[in-house]
């Protein structure tokens, strides 16, 4: 509890990411009748970090390290996508408004999709539509995948596949009165990740105020770390 409450987020994503993986390992114990092997978690948690590095290079978007909450008014839809075996993926979503209570979560699989760059494409798009049904007007989304975010930030549009499911989410834009998209780092997507590695296992599931019980667990991490973000 003390790390969590950290001002910097250097640690407390650390922190985050060391209770996530053992999380990880509880399930995989209880459920899969797995093993706890400590070297093993550790490695992981080693990995996931030097994937995020606290230096940020020239030109490339300052991230967060942890999930922030989003001014007053405003849905902040965290989503990802999990790509296997080729060629599906499974899709995660949840929301989360100013107070950082639940708003809305969801799953999809299978998703057909040949590349993962494309599956967290599909998440965009998947995930605006989302957000439309669900009447959310203002809205910031969150993606952990940094190509996607550049590839959004591009001016131009090809006549790529990737091109086209881009061209499909900007014309989503006019749905809301307030939209944007950030690019989070890995240790501030927890959630989002969680639901879209665990698809298979819900399956086409939304869920409006609630979110499965496997995930309350990170989501509480996420608001204990939490700091109320500016206007």
């Amino acid at each position: 509890m003390s790390l969590l409450q950290e001002q910097q987020p250097e640690v407390v994503a650390l922190a985050q990411t060391l209770i996530y993986q053992i999380w990880e390992v509880r399930n995989r114990v209880v459920f899969r009748h797995g093993r706890m092997v400590v070297s093993e978690v550790l490695d992981r948690v080693k990995g996931m970090v030097t994937t995020c590095p606290t230096r940020v290079r020239e030109g490339a978007p300052t991230s967060m390290a942890v999930w922030r909450r989003p001014p007053e008014r405003v849905v902040k839809l965290n989503f990802d996508a999990s790509f296997r075996d080729g060629k599906v993926a499974g899709l995660g979503m949840i929301a989360r408004n100013h107070q950082g209570d639940i708003m809305a979560a969801a799953t999809s699989y299978p998703v057909p999709i040949f590349s993962s760059l494309l599956a967290e494409a599909c998440g965009l798009r998947w995930t605006m539509q989302l957000a439309t049904e669900l009447g959310f007007r203002r809205v910031c989304l969150e993606t952990d995948c940094l190509q996607l975010f550049q590839w959004w930030q591009k001016e131009a549009v090809g006549r790529s596949y990737l091109d086209n499911i881009i061209r499909d989410c900007r014309s989503y834009v006019s749905f809301f009165d307030l939209f944007s998209l950030s690019f989070v780092r890995r240790s501030g997507n927890a959630v989002a990740d969680f639901l879209a590695r665990n698809a298979s296992t819900y399956a086409d599931c939304v869920w409006v105020e609630e979110a499965p019980d496997a995930v309350i667990g990170l989501i509480n991490l996420d608001v204990i770390a939490s700091r109320p973000s500016g206007p």
